[in-house]
């Protein structure tokens, strides 16, 4: 969430030292969210832990180790040039144009910018305050989740402690007249504007002296990064290797036996470069009218058929990792819920055989909506040559792995085992090498 105020003209200037100059006119607040692109697909759901005897499910936002690995073991806080910061401590992770917000209040004199975010400060401070020295980001304040007497000792929501924290901000800052906040999140965008609107009744019903603050919502919209997969496989090991921890540690009349990671093949395609997926993301950007509530974001490959291939039907396409030229040829969408891109090989010569008729990028859905929803669209727009958003890429001929986590289930209450597994999965598009 990021957000400014403008604070009142009468507070002298010359009076103050320099650290409170810069909250003497605007205040600014950022959260890790806008400035990084990275929603790792390696998500379970929400923190707890089962009824019966599982895999303990969780968020990215509950654990440090998700966002520790999205810096680079050799990262360094020594970079001093902005631009070679955002080049190089993050790449592609960067929201650039939060980034420029975020500079410009840090540089502005008289601005107090204060980084808000809703995890925990003591799960992810030294996580947040590394990537914020890679990035160059010296915020005045970086104010992370925790108790406090004015806010109160529990927080029951997110944004129940934004919210609080704002309130106790604009308490302080009583000569604020203007707040603007940036929010990715659809539900808290809406959260915010209702939180300017009650907060200036609150002003109104009580008849005081203060003026009414003007609330500025922006909604930012989220942006496409994945882990790379290697790293992806490795923090999927590390949460079973503490879950089956934490399972042997419990005590149980029968043991339960250790969580597994299988794979299995659950679509072969031509797989897309991560370059790619972010080229049509870009250029392709959905726009529902009806919000972005729960739209998840693929662009990963055109398929060639769900599950495991023939072996013959893969040599006569030319094998595994052999490599495809496309083009982008139209772009289209169904009921504001559905988005894709059709291509063609480049080549006339080429070879090729797909799950649709005409080959076909998913690039983005409604959660609820199912992939073959993507042959309702009938509203095709051409994307020609000459079209800033056309592009050419190359695919290789590979095989999308399910990671699945296989847990023998115990009820608390009674002795018996159910020996059927159950599974939380992850997609991952694994190269060759790590399929053992």
């Amino acid at each position: 969430m990021l957000a400014i105020w403008k604070l009142g003209q009468s507070m002298p200037r010359r009076s103050l030292s320099p650290r409170q100059t810069r909250s003497s006119r605007y205040a600014l607040l950022t959260s890790t969210t806008h400035c990084i692109n990275h929603r790792p697909r390696v998500t379970y759901g929400t923190a707890h832990q089962s009824a019966f005897l599982g895999i303990r499910i969780i968020y990215w936002e509950e654990t440090p180790s998700i966002l520790d690995a999205t810096i680079a073991p050799d990262d360094s806080g020594a970079q001093t040039n902005s631009d070679t910061i955002l080049a190089h401590s993050f790449p592609d992770r960067w929201n650039e144009q939060m980034m420029n917000v975020a500079r410009k209040a840090i540089e502005e004199p008289r601005t107090l910018s204060v980084l808000l975010t809703g995890r925990s400060r003591k799960l992810f401070s030294k996580t947040i305050l590394k990537i914020l020295e890679n990035g160059g980001l010296n915020f005045d304040m970086v104010v992370l989740k925790q108790a406090h007497p004015s806010l109160g000792t529990r927080f029951p929501t997110t944004m129940g402690f934004k919210t609080g924290f704002l309130t106790s901000l604009l308490k302080k800052y009583h000569q604020a007249t203007k707040i603007s906040i940036y929010d990715d999140r659809p539900y808290h965008f809406r959260q915010f504007k209702e939180f300017g609107e009650d907060f200036n009744r609150n002003l109104r019903d009580h008849s005081t002296s203060r003026s009414r603050i003007k609330f500025d919502c922006q909604y930012v919209a989220e942006t496409h990064k994945n882990l790379n997969v290697l790293e992806e496989i490795k923090q999927v090991k590390f949460m079973l290797r503490r879950h089956n921890k934490l399972a042997q540690s419990l005590d149980f009349v029968q043991e339960p036996p250790p969580a597994r990671l299988l794979k299995r093949v659950s679509k072969t395609g031509y797989m897309l470069s991560p370059q790619t997926t972010s080229g049509l993301l870009e250029r392709f950007p959905a726009r529902p009218q009806r919000g972005y509530i729960n739209t998840e974001l693929f662009g990963t490959c055109v398929p060639i058929k769900s599950g495991k291939c023939d072996p013959r039907e893969l040599e006569a396409l030319g094998g595994i990792g052999s490599r495809v030229g496309f083009e982008t040829v139209s772009y289209g969408s169904y009921d504001d819920c559905i988005w894709a891109v059709r291509v063609r090989p480049t080549s006339p010569d080429a070879i090729i055989s797909t799950a649709d008729e005409t080959p076909t990028v998913l690039l983005s859905k409604r959660a609820y909506v199912p992939d073959y929803y993507v042959n309702r669209i009938d509203n095709w727009e051409d994307v020609s040559p000459d079209d800033p958003r056309y592009l050419k890429f190359t695919a290789i001929i590979g095989e999308q792995l399910r990671l699945q986590i296989s847990v023998t289930r115990i009820y608390p209450s009674e002795t018996m085992v159910d020996t059927k597994n159950i599974y939380r999965a992850a997609q991952a598009i694994l190269p060759r090498s790590v399929e053992k």
